[in-house]
């Protein structure tokens, strides 16, 4: 009992917060971002950040493949393989940039799987792409940003925001908790590695 409690408060007190914020400055959790006014008022979400040492159009070609049934999400394959959520152009997730996945446009649909589909709500070409799932039925409203900015003329900072909101609905609260909580603490880091690692090889 005390065990379970102990281990309870150390997630809700240090490590979630750690991991909404992995990587990021007090200025980048703080600022507003594109794609902000799509989630006004946030039930959950996160901010992370990474620094790629090479310019953002150098990244931005792995940013816009993303995707099922296209790039993957330079992530943990083995998860999106377990849950068959895994059908990525090469079979796993990409280590090349694949020419016909680069065109992209507003309106455009990038799904996580079969069932989840994003719209793509603002595009900047080496700039930001914001991605956004909504399902008033649910009710459920998702952004997800993705934001390039150069520091120098070698150097790109890649800031990632996921902003979710569930109306009222306790049940589909405690399950977009989960999966935002899952996509900050596991999966998001990683995809943030994957993209450096590709960017900076190639």
């Amino acid at each position: 009992m005390i065990a379970g409690t102990v281990s309870l408060a150390t997630y809700l007190w240090v490590v979630r917060p750690y991991f909404l914020r992995w990587g990021t400055t007090d200025a980048e959790v703080k600022r507003t971002l594109l794609g902000d006014e799509l989630v006004p008022n946030p039930k959950t979400g996160y901010t992370q950040a990474i620094t790629i040492n090479v310019p953002p159009e150098k990244v931005w070609p792995w940013i816009v493949q993303i995707g099922y049934q296209r790039g993957g999400w330079y992530t943990y394959d083995w998860f999106y393989q377990l849950t068959k959520s895994g059908n990525f152009v090469d079979g796993h997730s990409a280590n090349r940039i694949i020419p016909e996945l680069q065109m992209v446009k507003v309106g455009d649909v990038i799904r996580i799987h079969a069932e989840g589909p994003y719209t793509i709500t603002h595009l900047e070409p080496n700039r930001a792409m914001v991605l956004q799932a909504k399902d008033d039925a649910a009710p459920m409203n998702i952004s997800w940003a993705f934001i390039l900015e150069p520091l120098g003329s070698h150097v790109t900072r890649l800031v990632v925001r996921n902003r979710t909101d569930y109306g009222s609905d306790p049940g589909m609260g405690l399950f977009l908790t989960a999966f935002t909580d899952g996509g900050a603490l596991i999966m998001q880091p990683k995809m943030l590695k994957g993209i450096k690692q590709r960017s900076e090889t190639l």
